[in-house]
C-alpha cells in the first residue's frame, strides 16, 4: 500500500534528520576533545621534559595516555566528517569520555600528590571537565545521554575532589550545580528536538499543501490569515477518463494505489514547470502557476506542463499495455485571468485556494475536451499571452455555461492519437 509506505518514509525520514544532526553535533564534540587533548599532550609532555621548572618529576604515564587519546580524538573527527555515525556513539562516546577524564585526572593526582595537585589549580581543570561532560549530553540529542554525561560528571567530580575538599556546603553546591547542568542539558536536549521535529513537520506538511504556502506560514504564521488578493494567474484543471466506471468494481485499497501513482506523476508535471497543485479533487486536478508568487511566464508555463502530463501519461499507458491493462485517458483544461488567492475557512480548519471566473473556465474546458474528442483545450486568452508556439489548432469557439460570449479555444491531440 502506498498509504503504508507513505507513513514509513515519514517515520524514516524523522529518524534519519535526528541522527544527522547528532551527527552534526557529536562532530562539534570531536573537534573540542581533540582540542583538549592536544593541549593536554602538550602541557604533559613539557611537564614530563622539563620537571625541574615545576619543582617535581612527572610520569611518562601522563603523555603517554593523553597522546594515544588525542590520536584516538583525530580520528574520530576524520569518521564523523565522512559522513559515520552510528545510534550507540550517543552512550558509548560519553563513556569513552569519562574513562579518559577519570583515569586522567587519578593518574595526575596520584603522580603529582595532593598538595601539588591542589597547588597547581587542577581542582579547577577538574570542574570545568566534569561540567563539559555533563553539557555534552545534551548535543546528543537523547535524554538517556544526558543523564548518563550528568552522573559521570558528578561521579568523576566526587571521586577525584573528595578529598581535596572538605565535605562542606560549598563542596555539596558544586555537586548540585554539576546535577543542574545536567538538568539544563535536557531542556536543551528537549528544545532541539522539538525544533527538528517542527521542521520535519513543514517538510511533511508541505506534501499536503502547496510548498510555498507553508514556508510563508512558517515565516510568518499571521500571512495565512492576510486578505485574500487578486493576482494574474494560469489556472490548469485535468480530470481522468472513465475513471468512475473503472473504479466502480474496485477495492477503496486499489483505487487509492491508482490515483495515488497517477496523481503525483501529473503533479510531479506541474511542479517542474513551477506550478502549484491546489487540490486533488478524487480523479481531477486543480494547479496554479503565478497565484502564489509572480510569474512573467505562466501561461507558457502552464501549456508546457499540460504538456509534460500528456508525455507522462504516454509512458505509463506503454507500461500499461504491456501489463495487459487498457490505457488512462484524461483531459486537461487551460485558461489564463485573474484569479483571487488565499486563505478560506475559520480558525480550525483553513485552505487555501484559487476562485474566480479564471478557475471556473478552466473547469469548463477539461470538461468541453471530451465533448471535442482532444485531450487539451487551452483559451485564446492563454495563447495570446504566452511567448512561444506550442502548436495547438485552432477549434470552433466554445459557448461556455455562465458565459455570455463565446470563448476561442485551441486544441491539443485527439483523444485517439
Amino acid at each position: 500500500m502506498a498509504t503504508e509506505q507513505n507513513r514509513k518514509d515519514f517515520a524514516a525520514s524523522i529518524e534519519a534528520t535526528l541522527l544527522e544532526q547528532a551527527r552534526r553535533n557529536e562532530l562539534v564534540i570531536a573537534h573540542l576533545r581533540a582540542l583538549c587533548l592536544v593541549v593536554f599532550f602538550v602541557v604533559d609532555l613539557s611537564t614530563w621534559l622539563a620537571p625541574g621548572k615545576l619543582g617535581f618529576a612527572a610520569s611518562l604515564r601522563l603523555p603517554l595516555m593523553s597522546g594515544v587519546a588525542g590520536v584516538v580524538a583525530v580520528y574520530l573527527v576524520l569518521r564523523l566528517r565522512r559522513g559515520w555515525y552510528q545510534p550507540w556513539l550517543r552512550l558509548a562516546m560519553p563513556l569513552l569520555d569519562a574513562a579518559f577524564i577519570g583515569a586522567a585526572l587519578l593518574n595526575a593526582k596520584s603522580t603529582l600528590g595532593l598538595e601539588v595537585f591542589r597547588s597547581t589549580g587542577s581542582l579547577t581543570t577538574v570542574a570545568l571537565l566534569a561540567a563539559l561532560l555533563a553539557v555534552s549530553g545534551a548535543f546528543r540529542l537523547s535524554r538517556l545521554s544526558v543523564a548518563v554525561t550528568t552522573t559521570l560528571a558528578v561521579g568523576i567530580y566526587v571521586g577525584v575532589a573528595h578529598d581535596l575538599l572538605p565535605l562542606t556546603r560549598a563542596f555539596g553546591l558544586q555537586v548540585g550545580l554539576l546535577a543542574a547542568m545536567g538538568g539544563l542539558g535536557v531542556g536543551i536536549t528537549a528544545l532541539v528536538e522539538r525544533s527538528l521535529r517542527s521542521e520535519i513537520g513543514r517538510q511533511t506538511l508541505a506534501r499536503f499543501l502547496p510548498r510555498r504556502v507553508v514556508d510563508a506560514a512558517h515565516e510568518d504564521p499571521l500571512a495565512l490569515l492576510a486578505q485574500p488578493r487578486v493576482v494574474p494567474a494560469s489556472v490548469l484543471v485535468s480530470d481522468l477518463r472513465g475513471f468512475t466506471a473503472w473504479a466502480e468494481d474496485r477495492s477503496p485499497a486499489d483505487v487509492l494505489q491508482f490515483l495515488d501513482r497517477i496523481q503525483g506523476t501529473l503533479a510531479e508535471a506541474v511542479e517542474r514547470e513551477g506550478g502549484t497543485v491546489d487540490k486533488f479533487m478524487g480523479d481531477g486536478m486543480l494547479a496554479t502557476f503565478g497565484a502564489l508568487e509572480p510569474l512573467a511566464d505562466h501561461a507558457d508555463r502552464a501549456v508546457r506542463a499540460a504538456a509534460a502530463m500528456q508525455r507522462a501519461l504516454g509512458i505509463l499507458n506503454g507500461e500499461r499495455r504491456l501489463a495487459g491493462e487498457a490505457p488512462i485517458r484524461i483531459g486537461v483544461g487551460v485558461h489564463s485571468g485573474p484569479v483571487v488567492a488565499g486563505c478560506l475557512g475559520s480558525s480550525g480548519r483553513l485552505e487555501f485556494t484559487v476562485l474566480g471566473d479564471t478557475v471556473n473556465t478552466a473547469s469548463r474546458l477539461e470538461a468541453l475536451t471530451k465533448e471535442r474528442g482532444v485531450t487539451l483545450l487551452v483559451s485564446a486568452e492563454t495563447l495570446r499571452q504566452c511567448q512561444a508556439d506550442h502548436g495547438l489548432q485552432p477549434l470552433d469557439a466554445a459557448q461556455l455555461r455562465g458565459r455570455r460570449e463565446p470563448l476561442a479555444v485551441w486544441g491539443g491531440p485527439s483523444e485517439a492519437a
